[in-house]
């Protein structure tokens, strides 16, 4: 067996995951690789012979206008003797580019949908495949085929030159296999979408699958094997230089390297999705991964990194993956993860010890009014001790500062709970537990009883709860967020009196319905769905006007004097906070608004408040929906501002589509705002800034039904990725509905769409909040998505 690979280095550049990589002929034992930052990077070994030594960014290739999610090398010919560059993105381009200037040569358009697919043959033909679930064959710059009949997305494409053969693999779970533009075989055996493909011979060829395996095929025969070994989804695969044996990477967090049909290595990487990987010519084989580097692991020892940087990646991998950690002698990976959350709890205060996806501990109460599991801590371990120390019990061979008698059931003996100080509680409660095979329902009892019966405080690092006591004064006081401020947000049960409108909580109109019989919808079968497409935008429109006329009248005593409200100022404010008619907004009145925001950001949360009103009426639309007044605002609920000024700003965002002006404003500015909505949600864990999240692509998702021009169809696959990325973060059940009511609202009478979030694995995560018992709107509405699945 020959040497295992070692890490030969690292490539840092981009700022987004790397979705593809493929080795260059030009440089040679180069790579390029792509990424969700819209770029594409040349490297190149720092010696020319492939050497010792690493790699440096030589070029970078722009020109995508959203994520590049496909590479491949086209091979050098009489026009372009150095090759080019192939890259398909999500902006439904293929771009060519020269090796060696980065100059785009020629975009190929066609594709109605992202290229997530390419692969070169002979005499300069390129096959790309597409979520557009066609698979198109270039010749010269020119579209000359395209392949249907997949019944999905086309996530792999594949040439076998020796045959004339063209290969694609779907996300409908088949490969099919063209010639001269017509489907002569359909191979059938993954249980999951196929996400890619490796030519072996003239007439074998190798797939991965979501479903965590890879077959060997045989163009006559069908699968001729089977190989098991990831335990997820199977992104990429890639053939070593000896044509027979091959590499794969995983959403496991692993690259494996399989010779002679086994699984003789396994690579980690301290990231959790390895999205693709290629072998380069000497040898060394490359993984793209989604903490936005690429890793180079070598065979040869002239080449491997030095111990430093062995020692570096060592450190990188343990801190990321800690999969032998304990917690206070429970170990963490036996704790159940955050899909135990999926489960409502019995009463309200219920306790429950989780494992989140960093393998961290962190304690989860049920909420029964928010019908929700809140994070109230990470749950903190033992800081340790020697048994020198004095003052403790011994139990068990090991020193505590406690150890209780518990007395659990009559006539039975006693049991023995030890505890530290420094432990936290529901960990000690937990372990308790679980060495006495007793019932995790007592864990919040067994842990308020330690915290009742040790004079120490509680380690636990809780999350203060929300009070309307004010900052500023002590007293109560105006909030934006809450109820005396907020819209109304969608009702949690339909209304008992009639139709329910699921975003509102309102009543509303239904074809055929009798207005003096209306009954609570019913979801079975062949009845209307209430939940999408949702027709009508949502916005924030409720208002405090005197909370929020107070709040300014205070914070005016605090800032410059050029922006303080003169007094004759005060009708015109009480005027915007109190009325809801579209009338014209004079001049004085645009000042005065203009002026309070630009208070300091601590103090400009009444005005975003103010501002989130007006800006339903389309005269002050027009005059604040620019680029300039877009970035201040963005800036104004950038994730390092006070919760409030996100929340509100996420709010103004989701009122502007209340007005044709504002509307055209959003969808021509489209990346700005969806770009600071991605950012806060990747940042925020608030309730209000998720559900500002949410409503803000809710909105987007209705103009993508409504609207047709100025109105791409990349930005609404944009949308619709944003949406689903969400999906699977989200905690919040509100958040939750409006995302999906947005998701079908996109999905509605579009088989692109539908494909697309097939793609994205999306009806797994859906189908298991159809599982939960409240509320009920969510449940039936992510029901009916996850059919359309």
């Amino acid at each position: 067996m020959e040497q295992s690979y070692k890490l030969r280095c690292s490539l840092h550049g981009h700022s987004s995951d790397i979705r593809a990589v493929a080795s260059t002929i030009i440089p040679e034992n180069g790579l390029v690789t792509c990424s969700r930052d819209k770029l594409c990077m040349i490297w190149s070994p720092l010696s020319t012979d492939g050497g010792e030594g690493g790699y440096e960014l030589t070029l970078s290739l722009k020109g995508h206008t959203n994520y590049v999610s496909s590479v491949c090398i086209v091979p050098p010919s009489d026009t372009y003797t150095s090759g080019l560059i192939a890259t398909g993105g999500h902006d439904c381009t293929i771009k060519l580019f020269h090796p060696t200037t980065g100059q785009c040569i020629h975009v190929l358009e066609g594709h109605t949908s992202t290229v997530s697919a390419l692969a070169a043959g002979k005499f300069g033909t390129l096959l790309s495949g597409s979520w557009d679930k066609t698979a198109k064959v270039w010749l010269k710059d020119k579209c000359v085929m395209t392949l249907t009949g997949h019944t999905a997305a086309v996530w792999a494409v594949a040439i076998m030159p020796q045959q004339g053969y063209m290969l694609t693999g779907s996300a409908d779970k088949s490969i099919c296999m063209w010639k001269a533009g017509i489907c002569e075989k359909t191979f059938t055996g993954h249980d999951d979408c196929v996400r890619g493909l490796a030519v072996v011979t003239a007439t074998d060829f190798l797939s991965c699958s979501n479903d965590a395996t890879i077959r060997r095929w045989n163009i006559h025969t069908g699968c001729i094997n089977v190989y098991y070994g990831h335990t997820n989804y199977v992104y990429g695969i890639a053939m070593l230089p000896n044509g027979v044996d091959f590499i794969t990477c995983a959403e496991d967090r692993t690259v494996k390297v399989w010779e002679g049909g086994e699984n003789i290595q396994t690579i980690t990487l301290p990231s959790q999705s390895v999205w693709s990987v290629c072998c380069l010519c000497n040898g060394d084989i490359v993984a793209a991964t989604s903490d936005g580097k690429a890793r180079i692991f070598t065979r040869c020892t002239e080449r491997v990194a030095n111990s430093e940087e062995l020692a570096a990646f060592k450190q990188e991998l343990a801190s990321s993956t800690s999969t032998d950690d304990t917690l206070g002698g429970v170990k963490i990976s036996d704790l159940p993860g955050e899909e135990a959350l999926l489960a409502p709890g019995s009463r309200d205060g219920q306790t429950k010890l989780v494992r989140t996806a960093d393998n961290t501990a962190v304690v989860y109460q049920w909420s029964v009014s928010e019908q929700q599991w809140d994070n109230v801590g990470q749950a903190v371990g033992a800081s340790g001790g020697t048994a020198a120390t004095s003052g403790k019990t011994l139990y068990n061979g090991k020193e505590y500062d406690y150890v209780f008698t518990v007395d659990i059931e009559e006539g039975k003996p006693p049991l023995k709970l030890p505890y530290n100080s420094t432990e936290d509680p529901w960990v000690a409660a937990h372990k308790f537990l679980m060495d006495n095979q007793l019932n995790a329902q007592f864990l919040d009892q067994v842990a308020n009883f330690i915290t009742q019966n040790s004079t120490q405080s509680v380690t636990t690092t809780t999350h203060s709860t929300h009070t309307a006591s004010d900052p500023y004064t002590g007293g109560s006081r105006y909030i934006p967020g809450t109820t005396s401020s907020t819209t109304t947000t969608p009702s949690t049960t339909p209304n008992p009196a009639g139709h329910s409108d699921p975003l509102t909580g309102g009543l509303r109109y239904i074809p055929g319905v009798s207005g003096s019989t209306l009954s609570t919808p019913s979801n079975s079968a062949g009845d209307i769905n209430p939940y999408f497409p949702v027709s009508k935008y949502v916005g924030f429109e409720s208002s405090n006007a005197d909370g929020i006329t107070g709040k300014l009248k205070e914070f005016s005593d605090y800032v410059d004097a050029d922006l303080m409200v003169k007094e004759e100022d005060w009708p015109i404010i009480q005027c915007f906070t109190s009325t809801t008619d579209n009338a014209p907004v004079e001049r004085p009145g645009l000042e005065v608004l203009r002026k309070i925001l630009k208070w300091p950001i601590d103090k400009l949360y009444p005005a975003l408040d103010v501002l989130r009103l007006c800006i339903r009426n389309p005269h002050v639309a027009v005059v604040f929906a620019n680029p300039t007044d877009l970035y201040n605002l963005t800036q104004a609920g950038c994730v390092q501002t006070p919760l409030h000024n996100q929340m509100l700003v996420l709010r103004v965002l989701s009122n502007l589509f209340l007005s044709d002006v504002g509307r055209d404003f959003s969808l021509q500015n489209s990346d700005a705002i969806v770009e600071h909505v991605a950012i806060e949600m990747k940042s925020s864990t608030n309730r209000n800034v998720r559900i500002g999240v949410a409503t803000v692509l809710l909105n987007y998702a209705i103009s993508g039904c409504r609207v047709s021009c100025d109105y791409t169809e990349d930005v609404k696959l944009s949308i619709l990725i944003h949406i689903g990325e969400c999906i699977r973060s989200e905690t919040f059940n509100e958040a939750l509905f409006r995302l999906i009511a947005a998701l079908g609202t996109l999905m509605c009478d579009s088989a692109v769409y539908i494909a697309a979030a097939q793609s994205l694995d999306l009806k797994s995560t859906i189908s298991k909040l159809t599982q939960l018992t409240e509320p009920v709107k969510l449940i039936e509405c992510a029901r009916m998505v996850a059919n359309m699945l």
